[in-house]
């Protein structure tokens, strides 16, 4: 029987277990830690390299927010890249509205907010007006656009003081279709900056009006002092120039994790135009990593080098947590029903709902299938699907995008992930993360959640306020902790492992290299294997060693090629090498499942986690079909075809096990025994047997042999195939065997009648038995003609099966005169 099966008192035992975040250390940002040489030369400069920075950590107040304790740590009018690493939900935001409110007391600053997506643009805009910065104060990246003029031109833009770009932008990056971005952004990016800068003349080292110097210019060149005399008279090479700003300029760059990968080193030179107007740089994220570093140092570069550390410890408040509801599905691809019932439970309860999904197609389909048109009931204005509306990776209009989250309505999407505040009552939060079927050899298809554990700890933590989390995910593979497990007392560890391997599902693969390598000799790519957030560090430094060992050897004494190596080693094919990390990347549902255990979620705790498991045998199969034939049937009185896969969704996002192996849909002598016990159950009269191994002749036999009025048309075809087969013996009445070859039988209605029978049964596409022959919306031409050939040998086979089965036969060669008489006396035509 299934087993539906409700846990959650885990995480009770992990309250107030230390949460593991992403650590920016001093020591991580030396030469040495980046793959550099030792030695006394090497050891010194990491040492001066180290004195540059401060580092400091700071604890979250009662309501677990920041601010107060932050805004000490930070010098305004200090030179440096400043650097603060607080959790979600602790004040990012207010941090950044703070700061750009004290800058603006000073005339001579601008401020400029860069974020990683065009929709952040507009909640900035948004949240600087709501806290008390005028609208006039406030320049939009939207606006460098020619249709905007007069608001593309220099002159406005000077006039406001706090502007909010892309990163995209301000790092010009054209993107992947363009060689360079657009001329106006270019002159953005390169005059705002010249016209802040003001410069003084001096001439013999006294000041020189600049108009001045022009119109004695202008003389010597219309000859109205000759040559002798205007050298005496004014001599160029007295003339100095004195660079001064009389602007400063900040740079506060939000969410910086999504914004990695605009840092190139071509990218990066655009900086240097801000360099002799920059004061500051804030780099602000809840999520760092690896390359993050990298950019770190990249952006102190314009700051002297200098770098200030700010760290929140990250920290749980008990009334701000929302509960969490694990839902894990075995499904190849997650069924809709499951979603179904999670809205319907919301609505009944008078919930405000909002669906994150892991692909644009998915989220596309809940919006115009059931869950749709559930949500839409009374007001189909009120759903709004939240997918990129790019077409080839390129916006086709310049109209502001119609598909950001909106809060006053139910949004059914994927550009929700990041950088949106849910700030709604009641709130019913449905996370839907990466099904079985995206788990790839090379590079799995996990959508907005291939970033790994980023973007599973961003997205959890769009919901601000106390309200329901429910994600529905994959059962995740094997799990050890290894020699890195974190401090847990007995108890803690034993209930961790009763519970992890309740949910598990060890995949074949990992099942097999288990068996064949043993656990401790398996690498974090092979298997879901415990490590602390930091430790890819580790992971790239190690991998980068060995590239510098093999590669760059003979170059080593080129420093600034080795080092430019290095940093791009670890912005681009570094994230390659993490993303074979299966704990913190590539087994994303490992890593949700284990972080929901230990309490690792900044704004949630784990409430319940629920599965459904069923154990079938050959003894227990026919209980177990009645059970669920009973339970359809008092709703409904379905087709064989809709019960059958009905009883296949079902039990595809459960555990199964068929006598006492594990198994599921894609096992073929499963499917075969399935397929038995349901004919059997729902064609009671047709004398199928349980135990039998299932074929497509099966199928045919029971078509001819009774008169079930829902097969009636389906009879009339098969029938007429028998008669064209029969046909054929007319002349081969004393032959000793009928032709062999499929082209020499009548098979002209063949595709036809296969395509007919996978309607009515589509075990035969299932179970190994017709999949070959069915075509998919995804095939070629070539390939359904194919297939097309392929359905027809396979119905030639099917019946030459029949006759075998008639007369109780093997083999499959027929006399005309035997066959004419077995279709006569057991099919009458």
């Amino acid at each position: 029987m299934p087993d539906d099966t409700t846990q959650g008192n885990i995480s009770d035992l992990f309250i107030g277990f230390p949460i593991d975040y992403f650590k920016i250390k001093p020591e991580d940002l030396n030469e040495k830690a980046f793959g550099g040489k030792d030695g006394a030369d090497a050891n010194a400069r990491n040492e001066a390299y180290e004195n540059r920075i401060t580092a400091s950590i700071i604890q979250p107040d009662r309501e677990g927010k920041v601010y107060d304790e932050l805004s000490r740590k930070i010098d305004l009018d200090k030179k440096d890249t400043t650097v603060i690493n607080i959790g979600v939900g602790q004040g990012k935001t207010y941090t950044i509205l703070k700061t750009v409110e004290k800058y603006l007391e000073n005339p001579d600053t601008y401020i400029i907010i860069a974020v990683p997506y065009v929709s952040l643009v507009n909640q900035y805009f948004k949240e600087l007006i709501t806290n008390g910065i005028p609208e006039d104060e406030i320049y939009r990246y939207e606006w460098l656009n020619p249709k905007e003029f007069p608001k593309c031109t220099l002159e406005y833009q000077l006039k406001r003081r706090v502007h909010i770009v892309t990163v995209n932008c301000l790092l010009g990056n054209a993107g992947d279709n363009a060689a360079i971005n657009s001329k106006i952004k270019r002159e953005y990016l390169k005059g705002f900056p010249e016209a802040l800068i003001k410069t003084k003349y001096l001439y013999d080292g006294k000041p020189i009006n600049e108009e001045d110097i022009k119109k004695r210019l202008d003389l010597i060149k219309i000859g109205r002092l000759g040559a002798p005399k205007a050298k005496m008279a004014f001599d160029v090479s007295k003339v100095t120039a004195v660079t001064e700003s009389s602007k400063n300029v900040v740079f506060i760059f939000d969410e910086i994790h999504d914004a990695i990968h605009n840092f190139s080193p071509e990218n990066i030179l655009y900086l240097y135009f801000w360099k002799n107007v920059l004061q500051k740089i804030y780099l602000l994220s809840a999520t760092y990593n690896d390359a993050s570093l990298v950019v770190i140092n990249k952006l102190s570069e314009l700051t002297e080098g200098k770098i200030n550390i700010i760290e929140a410890e990250r920290v749980q408040i008990p009334a701000k947590l929302s509960k969490l509801y694990i839902h894990y599905d075995n499904a190849s691809k997650f069924g809709k029903r499951k979603i179904k019932t999670l809205v319907e439970m919301a609505l009944h309860q008078g919930k405000e709902i909002d669906i994150l999904c892991f692909s644009k197609s998915f989220a596309e389909e809940l919006y115009k299938g059931e869950v749709g048109a559930l949500l839409k009931e009374g007001d189909p204005d009120k759903v709004k699907l939240c997918v990129s509306e790019l077409i080839q990776n390129q916006r086709t209009t310049t109209e502001e995008p119609k598909n950001r989250y909106d809060e006053n309505k139910i949004n059914i999407g994927t550009n929700f992930k990041t950088g949106i505040n849910i700030e709604k009552e009641n709130h019913f939060f449905i996370i839907i993360m990466p099904p079985r079927s995206t788990k790839m050899v090379f590079e799995n298809k996990y959508g907005i959640f291939s970033g790994g554990y980023i973007d599973l700890v961003q997205a959890v933590a769009r919901q601000r306020k106390v309200g329901e989390i429910h994600i529905v995910t994959m059962h995740p593979d094997f799990f050890t902790f290894g020699d890195q497990m974190p401090q847990m007392t007995d108890e803690q560890f034993e209930q961790f492992e009763t519970s992890y391997r309740q949910i598990q599902k060890i995949s074949p693969q990992t099942s097999e290299q288990i068996d064949q390598y043993g656990i401790p000799a398996l690498g974090h790519d092979s298997i879901a294997r415990y490590c602390p957030v930091n430790y890819q560090k580790e992971l790239i430094t190690d991998q980068l060693k060995e590239v510098i060992k093999y590669l760059l050897n003979p170059v080593m004494d080129k420093n600034v090629l080795v080092q430019d190596f290095k940093d791009n080693y670890r912005l681009t094919t570094g994230k390659l090498q993490l993303l074979r990390n299966k704990f913190l990347y590539s087994d994303i549902a490992a890593n949700l499942t284990v972080n929901a255990f230990m309490n690792q979620f900044i704004n949630c705790k784990l409430e319940t986690f629920n599965f459904v498991k069923t154990d079938f045998a050959d003894d227990t199969f026919p209980d177990q079909i009645h059970e669920m034939f009973d339970e359809f049937f008092q709703e409904q009185n379905p087709s064989f075809s809709k019960f059958y896969n009905h009883i296949r969704d079902e039990i595809s996002s459960q555990l199964l096990t068929y006598n006492g192996s594990e198994v599921g849909i894609g096992d073929d002598m499963f499917m075969k025994k399935l397929a038995s016990n349901i004919l059997s159950k729902y064609y009671p009269l047709s004398g199928v047997s349980a135990n039998e191994n299932f074929s497509a002749q099966h199928i045919i036999h029971l078509i001819m042999k009774y008169d079930y009025p829902d097969m009636a048309d389906l009879k009339a075809q098969v029938t007429n195939q028998l008669r064209a087969i029969q046909s054929i013996t007319e002349n081969h009445r004393d032959a000793l065997y009928l032709p062999s070859q499929r082209e020499d039988w009548p098979l002209d209605n063949a595709y036809a009648l296969h395509n007919l029978l996978v309607e009515n049964f589509p075990v035969l596409k299932h179970a190994d038995i017709w999949k070959d022959s069915v075509v998919k919306p995804e095939d070629s031409q070539q390939n359904i003609e194919k297939k097309r050939k392929r359905a027809q040998k396979d119905i030639f086979n099917t019946f030459k099966k029949v006759f075998g089965d008639l007369v109780g036969a093997r083999h499959q060669n027929f006399a005309g005169k035997r066959m004419h008489k077995v279709i006569s006396q057991n099919y009458p035509l």
